[in-house]
């Protein structure tokens, strides 16, 4: 499935994607606008953030 801004996805299935991948790969891979691409990149580093603090507490 290839996922679109806004965590939508077209319900395609991606000929070039994992198949265990949930589409991650293809929303990182598709032409995004710069604010969708920041959005992308700020929430994958707030999860990352997120583990390395449970693992400090």
């Amino acid at each position: 499935v290839r996922w679109l801004p806004g965590g939508r996805n077209d319900g395609e299935p991606d000929p070039s994607g994992d198949a265990n991948d949930p589409g991650v790969s293809d929303f990182e891979d598709d032409a995004l606008s710069d604010e969708d691409h920041l959005a992308y990149e700020l929430h994958e580093w707030a999860g990352e953030t997120r583990l390395v603090l449970d693992q400090l507490l």
